[in-house]
C-alpha cells in the first residue's frame, strides 16, 4: 500500500507540473475563442503570452519554453524563452505532417500532450501542449483575416478541416511547449521524494514504445525493473505509466512466506504428535483390558480350587 499511495502522489505532482503547458494552450484558445480576427489577436497576443509565462513560472512547473498560434496549422505568432527565435513551420506541410501528425489532433478534437520532442534548436527536448479550435456555421473560404489569404491547411480544404453539411472549420492550433530536460535526467521534486523514501522508480510512455518493451522516460534507483505497484499518469491524449519498487515489501513478503511455512511444519508436527498420543492411549486401553481379563480368568481359576 505505501508503494501504491507513493506512486499515486507522485502521478499527480506530474500531472500538475505538466498542467503549466495545458494551461497556457487553453487559456489562449479561450482568447482566440472569444475573438479569432487576426488583426485582434496580432495586437494582443505578446502582451497575453508574456503575463501566461510569468504564470507559469510562478507555479514552478516545468519551465515554458514556447507560446505559438498556428492559423491553419501554420506557425504565425510565437514567443520563446530565453531566447526568441522565429519559424513559419507548416504542421500539414509533407515535411511534418507525419512527424507532427497534426491529422491526429484534429480527430481528437481537444488537448493533447505530446512528447518527448527535440526542439528546433540545440539538443533539448520538450513536451508540445496542442490545441485544435473549430469554428461552426462559417463560409469555406473564411479567413478570419489572415493576412496571407490562407481560407485552409495545406492539402486539407475539405474534411476534416472543413464540413460542407455542418459549417464547421478548422480555425488553426494553439501550441505551448514545456522543457522536459529536468524531468528526463531525474531532476524531480517528485521523483526525488520516490528516491528518498527508498523506492525504485520507472516512467514509461507508450509514445515511445518498441518491439523491446516500453519506452522508458527515465527510471531511478537500484531496481528501476522491479514493480510493487503500478499507476496512470493522465495526461490529455497521452499515455504515462509510473511503476515504483518497494523492497521493503519483498522483505515482509519473504518473512511472511517464512512465518506461514514455519506455522504449516509446526501443524503438520503438533497433528504427527497427536496421532501418536491418539495411537498410544488406543493401545493403552487394550492392554488395560486384556490385564483385566487375565486378571479375572486367573481369580476364576483360584476360587474354582
Amino acid at each position: 500500500q505505501q508503494a501504491r499511495d507513493a506512486a499515486l502522489s507522485a502521478a499527480d505532482g506530474l500531472v500538475k507540473q505538466l498542467s503549466s503547458a495545458s494551461r497556457a494552450a487553453l487559456s489562449l484558445a479561450a482568447v482566440v475563442k472569444m475573438n479569432p480576427n487576426w488583426s485582434f489577436l496580432e495586437s494582443n497576443f505578446l502582451v497575453l503570452a508574456e503575463e501566461l509565462f510569468r504564470q507559469s513560472n510562478e507555479d514552478g512547473n516545468l519551465a515554458l519554453r514556447e507560446l505559438a498560434l498556428l492559423p491553419f496549422g501554420r506557425v504565425r505568432l510565437l514567443l520563446t524563452k530565453p531566447d526568441q527565435r522565429n519559424s513559419t513551420a507548416d504542421l500539414f506541410s509533407p515535411a511534418l505532417v507525419d512527424r507532427l501528425q497534426p491529422y491526429q489532433s484534429i480527430a481528437v478534437g481537444g488537448l493533447t500532450i505530446n512528447g518527448p520532442i527535440p526542439l528546433t534548436t540545440g539538443d533539448e527536448r520538450a513536451f508540445a501542449a496542442r490545441y485544435p479550435i473549430f469554428f461552426s456555421d462559417v463560409d469555406e473560404d473564411e479567413d478570419w483575416g489572415h493576412p496571407d489569404n490562407i481560407t485552409h491547411p495545406t492539402d486539407c480544404p475539405g474534411p476534416p478541416c472543413y464540413n460542407p453539411e455542418t459549417g464547421e472549420k478548422f480555425w488553426g492550433f494553439i501550441g505551448a511547449v514545456v522543457n522536459a530536460e529536468p524531468l528526463l535526467a531525474g531532476d524531480n521534486v517528485h521523483l526525488k521524494r520516490l528516491l528518498s523514501d527508498g523506492l525504485s522508480y520507472s516512467l514509461t510512455t507508450s509514445a515511445l514504445a518498441g518491439t523491446n518493451g516500453p519506452g522508458i522516460l527515465v527510471s531511478g534507483g537500484p531496481n528501476p525493473d522491479k514493480v510493487t505497484a503500478n499507476v496512470t499518469v493522465a495526461l490529455p491524449g497521452n499515455s504515462w505509466a509510473l511503476s515504483v519498487y518497494n523492497p521493503r515489501q519483498d522483505e515482509i513478503l519473504t518473512l511472511r512466506n517464512g512465518l506461514i511455512a514455519m506455522v504449516v511444519v509446526m501443524a503438520f508436527i503438533l497433528s504427527v504428535l497427536l496421532l501418536l498420543l491418539l495411537l498410544s492411549a488406543k493401545r493403552a486401553s487394550v492392554l488395560l483390558q486384556e490385564q483385566l481379563i487375565t486378571n479375572k480368568l486367573l481369580q476364576e481359576e483360584k476360587v474354582s480350587r
